[in-house]
């Protein structure tokens, strides 16, 4: 039985019920950490004196049957098996690391396809990594039809050198969801397919099997977790290499050579996050009890009301109209984002101002003018009636701010 997504759901996050003047929307950055994740926390470094297999104490046998735990609810979370997950320190990090490994197995004069709204993220360490290893690699750029990927332009730049496509699973600015399965059917298998699915695990229903995408990383803290955790999903992880190495992950080394652990036991070098993996445990188990087809339904209807709402506004354009997300994304006439922002603030409301980190030039948007509000299940009408209430009595927006300031 589902819990109802109702006003309840303040009490179950502290920040929340202690600051009833908050309004909280920019979950696309980070989500709020409910309750149990605090309490599981304070729990675990309270009560464990130990980190995960490095003694015989006698908490150190309930920790690592808790970060199993974790481990297998992420597994049905994603319809992943339970090897196939390997812990990061979040997406960022997710995808340095395999763009290392990817692009240190390439040739010059291989392709790489990445978009233009995608985050800095997901575009940064692939150039970036590129250079440090000295490789020649053709970057190539698909263009949007609709606010998602265009397929039929896709479809026109794989060649034999195409080796990878990356790409986010829900965009941060627009709150667009790309079709993954149908992106992985035209690459073929021959292509591999990284996708970030930061803005998507905990808004969408995610299952990599059908997605048939070859490596899928988030983070926690946008699925109600800790920060500086993170997963990694590997498609193929009994041919893969770890990302580093160190204690944990070996079965014996020499002076010149080691030999690695066997799956995703390979990718655990060093001392793992052991309250961070425990209480994400609980942030999926507080997903689940809500339900994410229920969470997505919330949201998207906050973000139809919010749309219809605030464009009733003379001088708001909705950049992101029509879309069907999590995310109000809009620009105010002649007024830079940052001051509308700072403006929305007074009201105690908080927002995400400017490129939101996409900072390619594109012809759909200007990027430092753009806003967003981006919602969650602890969000309700209320909170887009305070918002739309608070860009009204704006009026002219410069001298309100001047006059505050």
């Amino acid at each position: 039985m589902k819990k109802d997504i109702d006003s309840k759901v303040v009490s179950e996050f502290k920040i929340l019920k202690e600051n009833p003047s908050l309004t909280y929307l920019n979950s696309a950055s980070t989500s709020i950490m409910p309750n149990v994740v605090l309490e599981t926390l304070n729990s675990v470094y309270s009560n464990s004196i130990t980190s995960y297999k490095k003694s015989f104490n006698y908490k150190n046998k309930d920790n690592e049957k808790e970060i199993n735990q974790t481990y297998e609810k992420l597994a049905l979370f994603l319809n992943a098996d339970k090897e196939n997950l390997v812990p990061s320190y979040g997406t960022t990090d997710a995808i340095n690391k395999i763009a290392f490994y990817l692009i240190s197995k390439m040739n010059d004069g291989d392709e790489i396809i990445l978009g233009a709204l995608e985050h800095a993220s997901n575009i940064l360490p692939w150039i970036n990594i590129a250079n440090v290893l000295n490789k020649k690699i053709v970057f190539k750029w698909y263009k949007l039809k609709d606010w998602s990927i265009d397929l039929d332009d896709l479809k026109t730049l794989i060649t034999d050198k195409t080796k990878v496509v990356s790409m986010a699973h829900i965009y941060n600015t627009t709150g667009q969801v790309n079709d993954i399965k149908k992106v992985k059917e035209l690459i073929g298998d021959k292509v591999i397919l990284f996708v970030d699915a930061a803005q998507s695990i905990s808004h969408v229903k995610i299952d990599v099997k059908e997605m048939g995408c070859d490596y899928l990383a988030f983070s926690a803290h946008k699925a109600f977790g800790p920060l500086s955790l993170g997963f990694i999903y590997i498609k193929d992880i009994k041919n893969a290499k770890p990302f580093n190495v160190g204690g944990g992950m070996n079965y014996d080394y020499s002076k010149d050579t080691y030999i690695p652990k066997e799956g995703r036991l390979m990718f655990q070098a060093g001392t793992q996050d052991v309250p961070g993996i425990i209480a994400f445990g609980k942030s999926l188990d507080f997903i689940n009890s809500y339900g994410i087809q229920n969470i997505k339904d919330h949201n998207y209807a906050l973000k139809e009301y919010a749309e219809k709402l605030i464009s009733k506004l003379p001088n708001i354009k909705i950049i992101n109209k029509g879309i069907k997300s999590s995310i109000l994304f809009f620009e105010v006439e002649n007024v830079a984002a940052e001051d509308v922002a700072y403006h929305l603030s007074q009201d105690n409301i908080i927002v995400r101002a400017g490129t939101c980190c996409v900072k390619i030039k594109n012809d759909l948007y200007e990027q430092y003018k753009s806003v967003r509000a981006s919602f969650h299940f602890y969000n309700t009408k209320e909170d887009i009636n305070k918002l739309y209430n608070s860009l009204k009595s704006g009026g002219d927006f410069l001298d309100k701010l001047f006059t505050k300031r």
